[in-house]
């Protein structure tokens, strides 16, 4: 399979000749790059592209794979095609789990203030924190190497991705949850959490159903009514605060 990697304004072929075992690993090690500095889209394949790799956090391309049989100028036309069509945090937010990336990389030491320097575009000192408001992270660097990050509003990972995947859904609870507790209370948090939880392990079927009769529904609740392993030890107290205050006005029926 023909491998490409952009030269000014397009893309040529690359000698892969000399690569022993020809995988993305060593092909990316090739060209300087370890494995864990990469983000490969899943939907590449539908332009013929069976893989294309990024330098994480960007969107300058490192190489692709393209089909057998193509000819060059239609492979790099397909590349570009691709690449002008992608959205890179529409990608991390529906198929992506950043986060895993970015605990390999730092277990790996891979994010170096040069690499993170050149896809944020952000000057970063050796040692020091700077803020990616483009991908919502605090990322912490130690003799120039990243060693931590967070969310830069201090949100989980369940409840960032369930923030990604349904905006509006986790907008209303937080606004009914901060109106209900107060803005700074912590059980704001606590509500959140339980519900992404619920809204991860949810089924699809049961979701669309759900949000179509009551959108924004309260899924932590659904969860434990109508689920038969959800976790029931919760108090009085902890219930109400779940429902935020509706528990006194629903009827509970034996199964």
């Amino acid at each position: 399979m023909p491998v490409y990697i952009p030269n000014k304004e397009t893309y040529v072929k690359y000698d892969i000749s000399q690569i022993e075992n020809v995988t993305i690993k060593n092909i990316g090690e090739s060209l300087g790059y370890k494995t864990c500095q990469l983000y490969i889209p899943s939907d590449s394949h539908n332009y013929g592209i069976p893989a294309i790799a990024f330098k994480l956090f960007s969107k300058e391309v490192v190489f692709a794979y393209v089909e057998n049989g193509i000819e060059e100028e239609e492979s790099v036309n397909r590349i570009i095609q691709y690449i002008g069509k992608f959205d890179l945090i529409e990608s991390y937010k529906t198929y992506y789990s950043l986060g895993d990336s970015l605990r390999e990389g730092i277990n790996g030491e891979c994010f170096t203030t040069d690499f993170m320097s050149s896809v944020l575009g952000i000057d970063i000192a050796s040692n020091g924190s700077i803020e990616s408001s483009l991908f919502g992270y605090n990322f912490i660097f130690r003799n120039g190497v990243l060693v931590d990050f967070m969310d830069s509003e201090g949100l989980s990972e369940k409840i960032r991705s369930w923030k990604d995947i349904a905006p509006h859904y986790f907008e209303r609870h937080k606004l009914l949850a901060e109106n209900y507790f107060g803005i700074n209370n912590p059980k704001v948090n606590k509500y959140l959490e339980m519900q992404a939880e619920a809204f991860s392990s949810i089924s699809l079927e049961s979701l669309k159903v759900l949000n179509s009769h009551a959108p924004g529904a309260n899924y932590a609740m659904f969860k434990l009514l109508f689920e038969s392993d959800a976790d029931t030890s919760l108090s009085i107290g902890e219930l109400n605060d779940l429902s935020l205050a509706e528990i006194q006005k629903i009827v509970f029926f034996q199964k």
